[in-house]
């Protein structure tokens, strides 16, 4: 009986092997998606031809949760290789994750993530596809009770080197932006960071679960400095309905879209986007949803 070498295996098998090594475990809550990488990184040491094919799977998906993590990314964004193509090609989708509250009183690291440099498959240029975009994610501490959010206020408040006013990737071409489980010293923060993202054009933008610290009255009367080419909304948890008005205009601000007309289908805004809130029984919104869409006025 003879064996078969690795290059001799079918495509097929070998990428189902490279999928189970990667295997998504669920946690406890049954939501949330973790990619054990063990398996996957000891194989790709074993020979040169396993790295080529693991190599895809294994950076596809990143979670930078700390500064020793955007540190080793960065070193291997810079460290020159044999192996084509680089593993800046196979990036997709970046979390940044700041759930440990401890992570605070470390060096500041999130401006390490300088993707818009050094992964030029990403980088903003009218020959990269839009499905090339890049996949953001940063989430803070999940609430757990009124006592945790309060004891975990301090931590869970983003400072300004964490969430500046132009961020490292702000030259991206971004498909996807999530935000949730962060407290913000006000909405005007959050407007001034997502609106210096210079590509954040017909995107999707996740906001879940944001506390502001500041009365959001005084602190709407803004409009950005900078109007950009719109892109989807949604919104959840993040106000009670005795401050829907405020919730809207954030939601109208980050959209892209300025003004707001009522017609037989709803709540139209502009004539690109549609508005939907699909309220429940509930002292807060659940959410306040906005898309762009082809959409001519009428019944």
């Amino acid at each position: 009986m003879s064996y078969a070498t690795g290059a001799e295996l079918p495509s097929e098998l070998l990428h189902r092997i490279v999928v189970l090594c990667r295997a998504a475990i669920l946690s406890h809550d049954g939501e949330t998606e973790t990619f054990g990488k063990k398996g996957l990184a000891a194989c790709s040491l074993t020979c040169r031809y396993w790295a080529i094919i693991i190599r895809p799977k294994l950076f596809e998906t990143l979670v930078l949760r700390s500064y020793q993590d955007a540190a080793q990314l960065a070193s291997f964004l810079t460290t020159p290789t044999t192996l084509e193509p680089s593993i800046q090609e196979y990036i997709r989708s970046i979390e940044i994750s700041l759930c440990e509250p401890a992570r605070f009183s470390e060096t500041s690291w999130v401006h390490l993530v300088d993707l818009c440099r050094r992964i030029p498959s990403l980088a903003h240029n009218s020959s990269i596809t839009w499905d090339r975009g890049l996949n953001l994610t940063m989430k803070g501490v999940q609430e757990g009770g009124s006592n945790l959010k309060q004891s975990m206020r301090s931590d869970t408040l983003l400072p300004a080197t964490v969430l500046p006013r132009t961020v490292p990737v702000s030259s991206l071409r971004l498909k996807k932006l999530v935000l949730s489980d962060l407290t913000l010293r006000s909405v005007r923060d959050l407007i001034r960071f997502i609106t210096s993202l210079h590509t954040w054009e017909k995107a999707s933008l996740d906001i879940e679960r944001i506390t502001f610290l500041q009365g959001l009255r005084e602190a709407d009367r803004t409009q950005p400095r900078r109007r950009h080419g719109g892109s989807n909304v949604f919104m959840r948890h993040c106000f009670d309905k005795s401050h829907f008005a405020d919730a809207l205009r954030l939601a109208i601000i980050l959209a892209g879209a300025h003004s707001i007309v009522e017609g037989a289908r709803g709540f139209w805004l502009a004539e690109q986007f549609m508005l939907a809130f699909p309220w429940q029984d509930e002292p807060e919104i659940p959410a306040i949803n906005i898309w762009r869409a082809k959409v001519q006025g009428g019944a």
